[in-house]
């Protein structure tokens, strides 16, 4: 069986915009976006180059409630900034509220995905947009889950408007933002891969996690709960940064090739722009350990991701379709290294076109 993104299509900066000024002024267009309400200065881009390009636009924006003593709490006023603007371009905004964390457990992604469950609230539109840009995994992870549940196999979404992801990409940003608290490893809503399942706890583990930077205690937590036989860590290859794979190889060696004992054959190359070629490698490593595995019982594959949006999108396409698992440890908020700064906004607009019409007729 051949990946259901074989074909695919991906478009950035200025193709970014010729391809949505086109699809704006295509007559009856009409865009559902949703998007996050969060601090992260990139996270009107998209609703502005969109507005921009005169498009017929409605919005769902997902705030998601800080508790506690969440670290994010300090970028409230850049978060409200960001809202106030988003509802300048879009008037008739919804706002959706979510609830992260009841009663000490991660609870955000089912709620969100809950919320999009009815597939009328597409009703009347052309596309729907989800904009990951200032969304965190553990949201935008079982959102476009429970969105591709709709939409796949393509047979099935014939009346549906086409549903895409965007994203405002910055790797300088990405660097300074860090995770902060997480101390509890489960399975990421949607994506369980059935490892909960009695019968799995004996099953061979392969685990590839996404390398980022500074994600040492991340990566061990998610190791010890893992326990995998065998790790295929990922490396972005080609990259901005030509030297970008070496640093992280540098910044991880002890753990790699001391402590896991990795060896260098197993180590996979993925497009830091390009999540579908992630998505295949993925697809190729699952398929393959499948097929040598299968007579002693079968293997499971494990990814993570520790790096950027795009390539976290790139594992979640893999893992929803082959029903990977996916582990994650909620953060209780986020901090900026060196502080916002004021050019932090600026970045380079990506979209993915995950389903619809360019899918349909046997395409995808």
């Amino acid at each position: 069986m051949a990946p259901w993104w074989s074909s695919y299509f991906l478009c950035r900066s200025e193709e970014f915009l010729r391809f949505w000024g086109e699809r704006t002024r295509a007559p009856g267009a009409r865009i559902l976006l949703i998007a996050g309400a969060g601090f992260d200065p990139r996270a009107t881009e998209v609703c502005r180059a969109l507005s921009k390009l005169g498009a017929k636009l409605d919005c769902r924006l997902v705030r998601f409630e800080e508790v506690g003593e969440s670290p994010s709490r300090a970028y409230l006023d850049q978060a409200k900034a960001n809202s106030d603007a988003m509802l300048a371009l879009i008037p008739e905004l919804q706002e959706i509220s979510i609830q992260m964390r009841s009663e000490g457990r991660s609870v955000g992604g089912r709620r969100l995905s809950e919320a999009f469950r009815d597939g009328s609230i597409f009703s009347g539109y052309t596309d729907v947009v989800v904009d990951i840009t200032a969304l965190p995994r553990g949201l935008y992870f079982p959102l476009i889950g429970t969105l591709l549940q709709t939409w796949r196999p393509p047979e099935s979404a014939a009346g549906l408007p086409n549903l895409h992801v965007a994203i405002c990409e910055n790797p300088s940003l990405d660097a300074r933002i860090a995770e902060e608290g997480g101390e509890q490893v489960d399975w990421m809503f949607g994506f369980s891969g059935g490892m909960p399942l009695t019968s799995q706890a004996d099953v061979p583990r392969v685990w590839a996690p996404v390398l980022g930077a500074g994600q040492r205690s991340r990566l061990v937590k998610y190791h010890e709960f893992i326990k995998p036989v065998e790790i295929c860590p990922v490396l972005p290859f080609p990259s901005r940064d030509p030297r970008r794979g070496d640093t992280l190889v540098l910044e991880y060696q002890d753990l790699l090739f001391d402590s896991w004992r990795v060896a260098t054959r197993d180590m996979i190359f993925a497009d830091e722009r390009n999540p579908f070629d992630l998505y295949r490698q993925l697809w190729q490593l699952e398929t393959r350990y499948a097929a040598a595995l299968s007579p002693l019982g079968g293997v499971r594959t494990i990814v993570s991701t520790h790096s950027s949006k795009l390539l976290s999108l790139g594992v979640l396409l893999a893992a929803f379709e082959r029903q990977l698992a996916v582990p994650n440890a909620e953060p209780t908020g986020y901090v900026v290294h060196d502080g916002l700064r004021a050019n932090d906004a600026e970045g380079e607009l990506f979209s993915v076109w995950l389903a619809g019409e360019a899918y349909r007729g046997g395409a995808s």
